[in-house]
C-alpha cells in the first residue's frame, strides 16, 4: 500500500517508514503538517493510507486530518500520539480516524492493523498501492 507517514521525531519517522517498507508498503515521510498536505496534493492524493501523529511543528495532525476528510476522503487516516487521552481521540474520531494508536507503538500490532485496511480496501476496491 502507498502510506504516507506525518511524524516531527526524525529517528522514529525514519524508523517506521524502513520498518513499513521491510513489509512491502511503498512510504512517504514528511515532519510537519505543511509537508503532508503540500505532498497530497502534488500527488492528488495518491495515497491509501495517512498514519499522523497528533502534536507537529506549527500545526496538527488533526488539521491534517481534517484536510484529508475534506478532500480525499478515500485516504485511511491512522493518528498517533505519545499522550493519548480521551479528547484526542475522540477528536480523531469525529475526524473519521480509522484508529487511534498510542505510542511507544507496537509494529507488531501496526502490522495487524495495516493488514486488515488492506483487506477492507481490497474489498471496497479502493486499493491504489503495492500490496503486502
Amino acid at each position: 500500500m502507498k502510506i504516507l507517514v506525518v511524524e516531527d521525531d526524525d529517528t522514529f519517522r525514519e524508523l517506521l517508514a524502513e520498518f513499513l517498507e521491510r513489509y512491502g508498503h511503498e512510504v512517504s515521510a514528511v515532519g510537519k503538517a505543511s509537508q503532508a498536505q503540500t505532498l497530497i496534493d502534488i500527488t492528488q492524493g495518491d495515497f491509501d493510507i495517512l498514519i499522523s501523529d497528533i502534536f507537529l511543528p506549527g500545526s496538527t495532525g488533526f488539521n491534517v486530518l481534517r484536510y484529508v476528510k475534506d478532500n480525499f476522503a478515500h485516504i485511511t487516516t491512522l493518528v498517533m500520539t505519545g499522550f493519548p487521552n480521551i479528547v484526542n481521540s475522540t477528536q480523531a474520531i469525529e475526524l473519521g480516524a480509522y484508529s487511534f494508536i498510542p505510542k511507544p507503538l507496537k509494529l507488531v500490532d501496526m502490522i495487524s492493523l495495516l493488514r486488515r485496511i488492506e483487506k477492507m480496501r481490497e474489498r471496497e476496491g479502493t486499493l491504489t498501492g503495492v500490496k503486502t
